[in-house]
């Protein structure tokens, strides 16, 4: 497993990436959102403007993981933080330490660019969120409320 900075580009280019999203979606998203369909155009414009960074996780040439890393002005703090906007490996290579060592580099990347540390979101009582309680601060807890028509 080889971890690595990838461009925006290169993610979205990657001819994995529609699966990978399909499986992250499955897990991670929001029914009342509708289809999760990234924001290409602006995850690049965060990216030129140094504020949104990915790393990709690849087992060979096959990409089987991605996480994003947002840097965003905490206004209560007047500090930038890391916002972890995404975090994924594929089923089947979550039994070595993959996972881990793509939180662990989000991290070393989030250190290397001066922030205090980063905010990690998982969805409620899944397997990455116990992972989180074991490794982290609960310091928040986030909540939908949609409106309906």
């Amino acid at each position: 497993m080889k971890l690595k900075a990838i461009s925006f580009n290169e993610l979205f280019d990657h001819p994995l990436f529609a699966d990978l999203c399909i499986e992250y979606a499955k897990e991670s998203g929001n029914d009342d959102l509708g289809l999760a369909l990234p924001s290409t155009d602006l995850y690049r414009a965060l990216e030129a403007a140094g504020r949104c960074f990915c790393i990709g996780v690849f087992d060979g040439c096959d990409m089987v993981g991605f996480a994003v890393l947002m840097l965003n002005d905490h206004p209560h703090y007047s500090k930038t933080v890391g916002i972890c906007d995404a975090i994924f490996v594929k089923y089947e290579h979550r039994q070595g330490p993959a996972g881990l060592k793509l939180i662990r580099k989000v991290q070393e990347f989030a250190r290397e660019k001066g922030v205090p540390g980063v905010y990690f979101t998982a969805p409620a009582n899944s397997r990455l969120s116990k992972l989180f309680a074991r490794l982290f601060k609960e310091t928040d807890r986030t909540f939908w409320a949609p409106f309906r028509e």
